[in-house]
This record gives structure tokens, sequence and C-alpha cells, in this order.
């Protein structure tokens, strides 16, 4: 179970911000009391407590939560409320809550900052949430074992708060409505009906989708029947194509066959006549190699490629000869190179040693120059000019040594002055602290006297107002009397006592007339049920009549066509019979379709076989016309043969001339290219020539025929590629006139056949067709005739039941009912029982005004009470006022002397501060000028220093380079350098001296080199010849070849298998077109149905039937369950409604007779009223709401206590529905507080309500869930609950001295 256990509260309202300032308290179980005075932060710490739990702030002063900024001189205030406790689940948990203030322009801005909530198990195991990762506000709810409202409304309520079950009704309502989380239930029916009511409509839709549903599926299974009685057909028309398609292949692979041996005498046919080509242009070159030849070689190819080797091998060693030089030639260029950069860096190395060489003897020169000017700012004597190096280092050292001295000095001089300082640094410290402690005297002094004379004014005021106070307790007095005699007046103006038996009597006429009227209106009722039952037997006879009539008149309409096919039948059997007869006129008529559907199929495959055939002989002749145009149109009216012969006969002259054209270039070409060589002979007759000019000659002569060439020979492989086309062009059409002579016999002749035995089998389909359409026209008119007779037959059918159901129904009337004996009609009972409603409503007319007599007689004695208990307890007040005045004018008169004595210790205070305060200002001068002094002679001996550091920086550096030019070693180096760069240029002279003799040699071996080019051309034009006459008798030998093989084949026989072949293809070609648009047609009606049955309406309509069907049975049975749980959650939520506010009651009603002493009421209770919906409302949303009062009773009589009651009355109603509350609603959570709880109470209540109190702590005392907190100013109270064992102590709240709470445990004194 919850229990409070520790609070700390910090920053909130009067309580301080700091640390120091936060207040603890903690909660004893099962009572603890807070004590303190108007406005001291007792109601804070109920606040503080809700906050904590709820994260509610206080109604209207959210702003005003934190403590004002403004009161501790700060902009902002942070304020902190930590609750420790014990959860409903027995976990150890702590909640701390986090506040900012913050003072703007205008306002004060209030914000949360952060929650925390510290939870540790019982296994010890500890966890914390945020409140920025969780709702902490539900956690601790969930922790606390009761909900928000019951945590706002009852448990923390807070004084000004705490009335509200006599608030208006709306409030009262709304506080009750979120006690009893109306509005969750309320909206969960809500959801359920609507989602019910919502569903209805959808349910009848998805019933109308389901019906069309199912027609569509029969619908779908018929087209799917169709389909593959149609697949079958195309089935076996493929396997038939697939066949013929097989035979084709056959012809096909034959042609192909003899096409290849065809194709494969041409080749050779090319390769010969290509042979011949070569060969010629082969035999034109061999001459022109003879040309350039003086002299033949005798031996074979091998012994002049030996010759050839043997003369190369000589070249190449002199070549490389020549090669070797140009290398040495480089490298000696590379060495010279090298042996200049070489020199050229040895130059620069000198250049720079010499400069060094210089830097060095000027850098000795500066230092000495440098170490003399320090010694004379130093006061030491100066360097000597030729000193040496070690005198130099001397020098410095004695330098350096000078510097050390001058800067153990500056230290010295530091270390003084701040011991002077420090010293009269003390001297001041000393008159200050002397001043101070002064100042803070007399402050304290005036604060002190300040203070004393706001609390003497204020007692002088308290003292005026005495005389006041006592004129208006006379005043009290009189009117005091005055009440009192009225209260004894009003009570002999009317007799309570009868007046109750007179309304008790009335009460008893009432309810006997009302029962009396009850009887009556039972009476009314079964004449009335009675008059409608004969009635109703009427009205049923009579409809029974008019559906003979109907029934007579729908057959005398029809009489022709029921003899004629229904002559047989009656009333009952009508219906069936028809139906059998419209099944049976359907079945005709659907076989006439059928069958006219098969002849319209038979009659469009002739109409396609028909177009087929003629498209074919269309087509046959366009071939025929086509193949006569090509032959046309490459031989015109001359044979075939003869243009072929003539081609090749003019391809074989093209082709020799092709080949001396190319030769001719190809020699040409020879001769430019060794006559433009250097010192050129004649290419023929290898003679020199005369001049220059004359080879010049010659080579533009040559070129002018060489550009010639090729435009020749361009013309001739133009001509000779055109034949050549011409002539495949030729070979090609040759088959073409074995077709011609196929189509004009056979082919189109039987065409022509088909195409009229089709056209005659067609017009006999025709007329079948026709007889068989007015046979279906006969089937469809009686269709038709049965189709509007049928809304008759059913109309007569329908006729025939319904008579049968309203005998049965007139049958059952007469049985069931049976007439009461009553003597009188409806007329005389009505009026009996208007006499009984006017005798009813004059008795609670007056009753009523009974009734309002006795509630004005007591509200009038109700409203005297009251008024004579404020003025006793605004007397009570008053008398405790004077009672004060002797100790107010005794505490002024102390006061008084206090603040003289105040003043004279002050003015010795001021006469004792004024010599402190100038020791000290004398003290602080003289320190100012000692620090002045000290600084400036400190600043010239460090500024003196400083110089010298710097120049004895410089001399460091001079220094270190001069040791560096030693380190060098520059002279030895320049020495070295000089006679490295005179080796370098006896080098040089001697690489001059190799090169001159290179260059000799290199002339002597080019000379020699060029004399051979001729012997070697004249070697290289044998080698070729040789090689040309050895490919000329490779060729003759191919040619001879290709002619022989030419001679073995049959071409005759070739051409005319190809014939043959190919015409055979060209029938089963035929066949499989006509065979082909046959599947055509076939397809088209198969994709057809295929389409319909695609379409949305047959796709998916099994599978959508199915899920339909399943969608729609839940969908039924959802509304059902909806339903049931809507009457189920109503019925227990008003039964958990009723239950509650039973126990509240009865709660209240023993508190109010345990702690109420008067004698005007006897006991209050909630009552609540329930509101009908109106009639407009839907019958399935007959949820009730509720309105609640509380009214006081009296006698068994009640009256709204709103209004009627006195202040005390009301303080105590509020606490004790409160507490009832808290014992319904919270049994996880027996926490209560009560803030104030005898505001307005008399002594004799506030008495009882302590003695209530008591027993209740007393009787919870070993409970677990039960925790009473009690916050009040009243001593009294305190006293009386001493009584109770387990209170050993209270917490005290005041102010100190900085207005702040503070919160004291304070002992319980016991008398």
């Amino acid at each position: 179970m919850a229990v409070l256990k520790k609070l700390a509260i910090g920053g909130v309202r009067s309580f301080g911000a700091d640390d120091a300032d936060h207040q603890f308290i903690d909660f004893d179980k099962p009572f603890t009391l807070i004590l303190g005075r108007n406005g001291c932060g007792k109601t804070t710490i109920i606040e503080a407590l809700k906050y904590a739990c709820t994260g509610t702030f206080p109604a209207g002063q959210g702003s005003s939560f934190v403590r004002d900024p403004k009161l501790d001189r700060r902009i902002e205030t942070r304020a902190q409320i930590k609750l420790q406790f014990i959860s409903c689940q027995g976990n150890e948990t702590v909640v701390a809550r986090l506040l900012q203030s913050t003072q703007k322009v205008k306002n004060i801005s209030t914000t949360a900052m952060d929650s925390t909530i510290s939870i540790t198990m019982k296994n010890g195991k500890k966890n914390q949430l945020s409140g920025r990762c969780a709702d902490i506000d539900e956690l601790m709810g969930q922790h606390l074992g009761v909900s928000k409202p019951i945590l706002n409304y009852v448990i923390f309520c807070h004084q000004e708060e705490s009335f509200w079950p006599l608030d208006e009704g709306k409030k009262v309502k709304e506080r009750f409505d979120e006690i009893f989380d109306s509005s969750s239930y309320n909206k969960c029916l809500e959801q359920i009906r609507k989602i019910r009511n919502d569903s209805l409509p959808n349910i009848r839709i998805e019933k109308e989708k389901l019906k069309n549903l199912k027609q569509n599926v029969g619908i779908r299974r018929q087209k799917v029947g169709e389909l593959e009685f149609l697949i079958k057909e195309r089935d076996k028309l493929e396997q038939e194509i697939i066949d013929s398609g097989d035979q084709s292949a056959e012809m096909t692979r034959e042609l192909n066959s003899w096409s290849k041996r065809y194709d494969a005498y041409r080749v050779v046919q090319k390769e010969k006549d290509s042979l011949k080509t070569e060969l010629h242009g082969l035999k034109s070159k061999r001459d022109s190699h003879k040309e350039f030849i003086s002299v033949p070689f005798s031996g074979t190819k091998e012994e002049l490629e030996q010759v050839i080797k043997n003369f190369d091998d000589e070249l190449d060693s002199k070549r490389r000869r020549l090669d070797d030089i140009g290398r040495d030639k480089g490298r000696v260029d590379r060495t010279e190179q090298i042996t200049l950069k070489e020199k050229s860096i040895v130059e620069n190395k000198i250049g720079k040693l010499e400069a060094d060489k210089d830097r060095e003897q000027d850098t000795q020169k500066e230092r000495n120059s440098k170490l003399s000017s320090l010694a004379s700012a130093l006061g030491l004597p100066a360097l000597k000019t030729k000193a040496s190096e070690n005198d130099v280092n001397d020098f410095t050292n004695s330098l350096k040594k000078e510097i050390n001295t001058l800067a153990s000095s500056i230290s010295s001089l530091k270390v003084a002055n701040e011991r002077e300082q420090n010293a009269l640094q003390v001297e001041i410290q000393k008159h200050r602290d002397a001043g101070t402690k002064l100042e803070a005297e007399i402050n304290m002094k005036t604060a002190s006297i300040k203070q004393n004379y706001k609390e003497i004014e204020e007692k002088e005021q308290l003292l005026k107002s005495v005389n006041t106070k006592l004129a208006k307790k006379q005043e009290i007095d009189k009117d005091l009397e005055k009440w009192h005699e009225r209260h004894n007046n009003a009570l002999l103006e009317e007799d309570s006592e009868s007046l109750s038996s007179a309304i008790a009597k009335l009460k008893s006429d009432t309810e006997n007339l009302e029962s009396q009227q009850n009887k009556l209106s039972t009476e009314v009722r079964e004449i009335a049920k009675h008059q409608e039952f004969r009635k109703a037997l009427e009205t049923d006879e009579k409809k029974f009549t008019d559906q003979q009539n109907i029934i007579r008149k729908l057959r005398s309409k029809n009489e022709d066509f029921i003899s004629c096919h229904l002559s047989d039948s009656d009333d009952s059997t009508l219906k069936h019979k028809f139906d059998l007869l419209v099944q049976k006129f359907k079945k005709q008529y659907d076989k006439l379709i059928n069958e006219c559907h098969e002849k319209k199929k038979e009659e469009s495959s002739l109409q396609k076989d028909l177009e087929i055939s003629r498209n074919t002989l269309k087509k046959k002749k366009e071939e025929l016309d086509q193949h006569k145009d090509k032959i046309y149109e490459e031989c015109g009216r001359t044979d075939l043969e003869t243009v072929l012969k003539k081609t090749k006969e003019g391809i074989e002259t093209l082709q020799n001339d092709k080949g001396l054209y190319t030769a001719s270039a190809v020699v040409t070409r020879g001769y430019i290219q060794d006559l433009k060589k250097r010192d050129p002979c004649c290419p023929l007759c290898d003679r020199s020539f005369d001049n220059e000019e004359e080879p010049f000659s010659l080579v533009q002569t040559l070129e002018l025929r060489l550009d010639g060439m090729p435009e020749k020979i361009g013309e001739v492989t133009e001509k000779l590629v055109e034949l050549q086309s011409k002539q495949e062009r030729l070979l090609e059409l040759k088959p073409l006139q074995n077709t011609i002579s196929e189509l004009q016999e056979t082919v189109i002749p039987n065409l022509e056949t088909a195409i009229t035995d089709c056209e005659d089998k067609l017009g006999e389909m025709n007329g079948l067709i026709a007889s068989l359409e007015l046979s279906k026209s006969e089937a469809a008119e009686n269709m038709s005739r049965a189709e509007k007779l049928g809304v008759d037959i059913y109309d007569i059918d329908r006729s025939q039941k319904e008579c049968k159901q309203l005998s049965r129904v007139i049958e059952k009337l007469k049985k069931d009912h049976h007439f009461s004996a009553t003597s009188r009609n409806l007329d005389e009972a009505l009026a009996e029982q208007e006499v009984v409603r006017v005798d009813l409503l004059v008795k609670r007319k007056d009753k009523n005004d009974k009734e309002a007599r006795l509630r004005s007689y007591e509200k009038k004695i109700n409203d005297i009470n009251q008024t004579i208990n404020s003025l006793t307890a605004e007397q009570l007040k008053i008398k405790e006022f004077i009672q004060q005045e002797d100790a107010l004018k005794e505490r002024v008169e102390d006061l008084k002397t206090l603040n003289s004595a105040l003043e004279n210790e002050k003015e010795e205070l001021n006469v004792k501060l004024k010599p402190a305060q100038e020791e000290q200002c004398c003290a602080e001068k003289k320190l100012a000028t000692v620090k002045q002094l000290q600084k400036k002679s400190l600043e010239d001996m460090e500024k003196k220093k400083g110089d010298v550091d710097r120049e004895m920086g410089v001399i460091t550096e001079l220094q270190k380079t001069l040791l560096n030019f030693k380190n060098q070693k520059i002279s030895e180096m320049l020495i070295e350098y000089k006679e490295k760069n005179e080796s370098f240029a006896s080098k040089l002279d001697s690489i001059k001296e190799e090169r001159e003799a290179l260059n000799l040699e290199s002339k002597k071996l080019s000379s020699l080199i060029g004399n051979h080019t001729r012997e070697r051309k004249e070697m290289d034009e044998n080698l070729k010849l040789i090689e040309v006459e050895k490919m000329i008798a490779q060729q003759e030998v191919r040619l001879k070849e290709k002619t022989e093989e030419l001679g073995s084949w049959d071409i005759k026989t070739i051409e005319d298998k190809c014939v043959e072949f190919q015409g055979k293809r060209q029938d089963l070609v035929s066949k499989v077109k006509k065979l082909e648009g046959t599947l055509i047609g076939k397809n088209e009606n198969i994709d057809s149905r295929k389409k319909e049955l695609n379409l949305d309406t047959f796709k998916t309509v099994e599978q959508k039937y199915k899920e339909k069907f399943i969608q729609v049975a839940v969908m039924e049975n959802v509304e059902k369950d909806l339903q049931k749980y809507y009457s189920a959650l109503d019925h227990a939520l008003q039964k958990f409604h009723k239950d509650r506010m039973d126990k509240v009651n009865k709660s209240i009603r023993e508190y109010w007779r345990l702690i109420y002493k008067g004698n005007d009421i006897d006991y209050i209770e909630i009552k609540t009223d329930e509101s009908t919906p109106s009639a407009a409302t839907n019958s399935t949303d007959k949820r009730k709401a509720y309105n609640y009062r509380v009214v006081q009773v009296k006698s068994g009589t009640e009256i709204d206590m709103k209004g009627r009651c006195s202040a005390g009355q009301k303080v105590l109603a509020c606490l004790i529905i409160r507490m009832a509350l808290s014992e319904t609603f919270s049994m996880n959570c027996g926490i209560l507080t009560l803030d104030e709880p005898t505001t307005n109470l008399d002594r004799q209540n506030i008495q009882s309500l302590c003695q209530a109190i008591t027993e209740i702590v007393n009787d919870h005392e070993g409970s677990k869930n039960f925790q009473l907190i009690v916050i009040t100013h009243d001593h009294e109270f305190l006293n009386a609950m001493a009584t109770v064992d387990s209170f050993p102590h209270y917490w005290e709240v005041s102010r100190n001295n900085q207005c702040k709470s503070q919160i004291r445990l304070k002992h319980v004194t016991r008398v």
C-alpha cells in the first residue's frame, strides 16, 4: 500500500531557494499534524505534495507557485520538490521535480525544468527515469495506486478548492465524471455503437455483391467449357501445320544441298578467272625485272642469296665500325661536358671560399668593437687593438661576471621592497578591520531600532482599534438578542409535526390513487387490445378476399396461354409447371442458337478459305508478273542463255586488261624509285646519265604515265565489276525461269478450280443458316411471351401463398384470442380513469404545497441559526482581541525603552569610528609613496640590465659565427680547389685531340659504303626475278587444276534439281499458309473467349465469391458481437457506478452521524439523478448520464444542501464527502490531507470532529493502508488530538527573520 515518507521543499512560495533554506518533513503513520499561523506556508506543503504527485499547479496560481525572484533580488529562482514514499507495490520510490521562475520585463515566467523518478526494488535493484523519456504524472498514478482526479480533488485538496461538492451542478458533475472516468467509457461505447451502425449498410451492400458474384460464377463456367472445345480444334490444326512444316523443311534441305553445289561451281569459276589475271600480272613483272639487270645471274637462288649475304656482311662490318666511331664521338662529348661542369663547380667553390674569408675578418672587427663599447658601459677598460682569441675569451668572461653582479643587486632590491610593503599593508588591514567592526555594529543597531519603531506603530494601531471593537461588540450583543427572539417567534409560527403528519397522510392517499390508476390503465389496455384483435382479424379476412380476386383476374387475363400450355395445372402447381415450360423453351432456343452458331462458324471458315485462295491466286499472279519483269529488265527480248554467254566473254577480256595495267604501274614505280636515288643509272640498260637533268626529265615522263594508270585501271575495274554483277544476277534468274513455267501450267489453274468449289459450298451454307434463323425467331417469340406472362404467373403464385398464410393467421387469431368477461366498454373505463387522474392531481398538489411550506419553514429556521452562529463567532473573536490590550501596552513601553538604549550605543560607536578611519587613511598614503619610489629605482636598474643583456646577446651570436668560420677551414680548402681546377684544364686538352682523330676515320668509311650501292641493287633485281619465275610456274599449275575441276561438274543437272525442289517447297508453303489462315480464325475465337474470361467480371470471380462469402459471414458475426459487448459494458458501468455511490453514501451517513452534533440534519448524501436520453436518440444509444447533488435529510425529507447550510455545515459536509470518496476509491492509497478542517466550525462540532478523527486514527493504527495528514492553526485542535496514542510529535511551520518559512519538529505535551 502507498505511504508517504518524507518531503523536501525549497524555492516554493515563502520557502527559501538557497540550499540552506530547504525544509524537510517526515510523515508518520497513521497520523501527521502540521501546525502554524496563517500565512506561514502550511498550505504550501499540500500544494507541493499535489505538484509532486500530479504535476498540477494550484488553480490560477502557476506563475506565483515558485518564489518571486524580486524577494531575493535575483533575476531567476529555482525551486525543488522531492518526495519519498513507498509505492503500492512495496518499492521505495523518490520523485523529484524542478521548476524555474524568471523575472521578465513585464511579468514573471514560470517553467517546469525536469522531473525524475527513482525506484528501489525489493531485491535492491534501482531504476531511474526522466521526464524527457517517460510520463512521470502517469507513473506516479501507477505507483500510488490511485487516479489523478482522486489525487487532485480528494487526497490533496487545497482549502479554497475543498468546497467543490457544494458548487454548482455542472462543476460537480464534471468532477464526478473525472473521478469515474466517464468520458473514456462513453467514448468507448460511442465508438462501438458507431462501428456497428456503420457496418449495417455495408453488410447489406456486401450481400448484394455476393449475389452478383454468384451469377457471374455460373456464366464463367459456361464460357470455360466453350473455350476448352475451341482449344482442342486449334491443337489439331497446329499439329497438321507442324507436319507440313517438317515436309517443307525436308524440301528446303534438298534445295540447299543442290544450291551449295551450284555455288561451289561458281566459286571455282571465279578462282579460275582470278588465277588468269594474276598470271598475266606476274609475267609483266618478270619482263620489268629483266630490263633492270645487265648481267643475269647464272646460279641458283641459294647461291645468289649466299653472295648477297657475304656482300652484306662486309658492308655491315663497315657500318658497324662507323657506328662505333659515332658512339666514341658521343662518349668524348659527354666526357668533355662532365669535365667542364666539374671545372665550373670548382671555380664557384673557390669564389665562395674567398668571400667567406673576407666575412670572417669583418665579423672579428665587429665583435671587438661591441666588446669595447659594452666594457665602457659597465665601467671597465676597453679591449686591446690586436688582441688574440684567448684575450678575447678572458675579456668576455669578465664582462659576464659583471652582468651577474648587476642581476643579483636587482633581486636583493626587490626582496627589500616587498618586505617593506608587507609591513605597511599589515598596519592598514589592522585599521580597516577595526573600522569595519564598528560599522557592522552601528548598522545592526540601526536595523533593530527601525524594526522596533515599526512594531510600536503596529501595536499602537491595534490599541486604537480596541475602542472600535468594544462598540462593535455591543452592537453584536444587541443583534444576537434580536435573532434569538426571531428564532423563538419562528418556532411558534408553524406546527411542523402536524404538517409532517398531514404530508404523510396525503402521501398515503396519493399511493392508493396511483395503484387504482394503474389498475384502470391495465383494464383500458386490455379493452384496446381486444379491439385491435378484432380490427386485425377483419383486415386479414379482407386481404384474403382481395388475393382470391387477384388470382381470378390474372387467370382470366392469360386463359389462352394457360389452356394451351398449362391446362393440367392448378393454382398450387402453376408456377412449377410454368418454370418447366420456360426451361423447355430456353433449351429449344439455346439449341437453335448453337446450331446457328456452328453453321456460321462453318460459313466463316469457308469465307476465310475462299479469301485465302483468292489472296493466294492474286499473289501467284503478282509473283509471275514480277518474275517476268525481272527477266525482261536484264535480258529484254533476248534469250537468257544468250545474254549469259556474252557476259562471260566480256568478263574474260576485261580481266586481261586489268592485269596488264596493274603490272605496268608496278614496274613504272620501281623505275622511278631507282632514278630518284643518289648517282642513278638507266633502269633498263644500266648506263650512266650525262647530266643531272636527264634522269629528272625521265622521272617526270614516267610519273605522268603513272598518274594516268589509276584512272585506266579504275575504268577497267568498274566495267569488270558491272559485268560480274550482271553475271550473278543472270545466274540468279535461271531458277525463276522454271518457276514461271510451273505457275503458268499447274499452280494458278488449281487455285482457280478451288475458288469455284468453295463459292458453291458457301451458297448452300447461306440457305441452311437462313432456315435456322427463322426457327430461332419463332423460339424467341415463345420465350418473349413466356417472359411477359412470367410476371402474372409469379403474381398468381405469390397471391396463392399469401392466401395460405392469411388463412393460417386468421385461424391462429381465432384460436389464440379469448375475450375477457368485462361489463364495460372502452369509453366507460376511460371516464373512470380520468376521474381518478383528477383526484390524484389534487392530492399531489396539496402534498407539494404542504411540503413547500415545510421546506420554507425549515429554510427560515436554518437561515436564522446560521446568522446566530456567525454573530457568535465574531463575538468570540472580539473578546479575544480585547483581552490582548494590556499585553500590547506593556510591549509598546518595552520597545520604546529598548530603542533609547540602542540610540545611545549607536552614538558611542560613531565617536570611536572616526579616529580609526583617519589612521587607516594615513597608512594607505604612506604605502602609496613607498611603492612609487621603489618602482622608479627598480625600473632604472632593470633598464640598464636589459641593454647589457641585448648587447651581450649580439656578441654571443658574433662569436658563434666566428667559431663556424674556424671549423670550416677556409684557407686549406681554397688551396685544394685551385689544384683541382688546373687538373681539369689539362684533361680538356687531351679530349680535343681524340675527337679530331675519330672525325678523320669516319669520313673514309662513309665514302667506301656509298660505292657499294649499285652492286647491291642489281643483286636484289636478280633475286626478285628468280622469285617471280617460280610464282609463274606455280600459278600455271593451279590454273590447270581448276580447268580440270570445272570439266568434272554437270551444271545442267544441278540447275534442274534446284528448280524441282524449289517448286515442291512452294506448294508446301502454300498449304501451310492456308492452314495458318484457318488457325488464325480459331485463335481469334479463343482469344475473344480468353479476353472475356480475363475481364474483371470473370477473371477472379470464383476467388472473389469465396472471399466475399467469408467477408459477409464475418461482418454479420462481428455486428452481433459488438451489440453483445455494448450491452455488457453498459450494464457493467451502471452497476459499478451504483455500487460505488452506494458505498460512498454509506460512509457519508456514518461519518455525519459520528461528527455532526446538531439536530437540524439527520444525515447527508449524494443524490444521483439519471438523465434519460431523448426520443430522437437512437435506440442502441441509451447510455445513462448522471447529475449529482448533495442533499440533507431530516425526518425522511430531502432538500438540496447547497444554499441552505451554514458555513460550518458546508465545511463539514465537504470534509466528510472527501473522506468517504478517499475510503471508496483509494483501496491501494490510504493517504488523505485535511487543510484547516475546523474552519467555520463551532466548538461543539470541532470537538466531535476531533473525537471522530481520533477514533479513526486509533482504529487504523495497525493498518498498512491509512495515513492522515492534517494542517491547522487551531491549538485547541492540537490539544484535543493529543489523546491519540500514536501521536508523539507534530510539525510547526513558522517564518524566520528573513520572512522565509521553516519547519520544526515539536513534541506533544500531554496534560
